[in-house]
């Protein structure tokens, strides 16, 4: 029986595309300067690069998991520098990446599904939030989730990064629950599905883009949509069925 649910946060609550897409239109406001879409396009790309340079595309890797933080916020100035240097922006790229984890904070992109799945789950199960995300912009981002999410699990106060199935133990424990009482609903087959399942939860891979599974990570479940979990038969009884808008 599952007793409780575990979410990632980035691109399964909340839309990180387009919090990265309003903190750009800020900074460059904030500098005097006009952004277009080829623009953002072209930064969204160059987040990507500067990402998986940074090695934060492999967070299995044991020396990655042991920096990731540290990764993450080169990435960042990495990507100001970047901005910067192409655009013209007047600020060093480590004041501009200051500034982006400030927007950060304040970026709550929800995904239209959120919110009612949170909602229909309130109640009948302990509701988590699981982040690799940095505590100064992730903790703040959720505190519009106050009062629906029972506790929230971040990888930089635990010193535990995803997929490391310790950091999944360490959270079941921290939510009453066994392992095999918990689901790990999540976007990625490696930091979400593979993790969980290696520490003995159940998964369920959101997948929005329909996407084919790759790296021979196999979900238990897997939805389009967070509307879809509500009725998701591990957790559902004909008692409990919910139709969301």
């Amino acid at each position: 029986m599952i007793r409780c649910i575990l979410f990632d946060v980035d691109d399964t609550l909340m839309d990180y595309h387009e919090a990265e897409t309003a903190i750009f239109r800020r900074l460059f406001a904030e500098q005097g300067r006009a952004i277009d879409a080829l623009a953002l396009d072209d930064l969204w790309e160059k987040s990507w690069l500067y990402w998986n340079g940074r090695g934060l595309d492999r967070p299995g890797r044991e020396d990655v998991r042991q920096t990731y933080h540290e990764r993450s916020r080169q990435a960042v100035e990495d990507l100001c520098a970047y901005a910067r240097e192409k655009y013209g922006l007047a600020a060093s790229p480590a004041a501009l990446g200051r500034r982006f984890a400030a927007l950060m904070a304040e970026a709550v992109t929800l995904y239209d599904d959120a919110l009612p799945a949170l909602r229909a789950l309130h109640g009948r199960f302990t509701l988590c939030a699981a982040s690799n995300a940095l505590t100064e912009s992730q903790r703040p981002r959720l505190r519009s989730l106050e009062g629906l999410l029972d506790h929230v699990f971040l990888s930089e106060e635990m010193g535990l990064v995803k997929p490391d199935p310790a950091f999944f133990a360490h959270a079941a424990r921290a939510a009453g629950a066994r392992p095999d009482e918990c689901l790990m609903v999540g976007d990625s087959l490696v930091s979400d599905i593979a993790g969980a399942a290696s520490a003995g939860m159940h998964t369920c891979w959101l997948n929005r883009a329909g996407r084919a599974p790759s790296g021979g990570t196999l979900p238990e479940s897997e939805i389009r949509s967070l509307r879809e979990l509500v009725n998701l038969p591990l957790l559902s009884d004909s008692k409990k069925r919910r139709n969301l808008p």
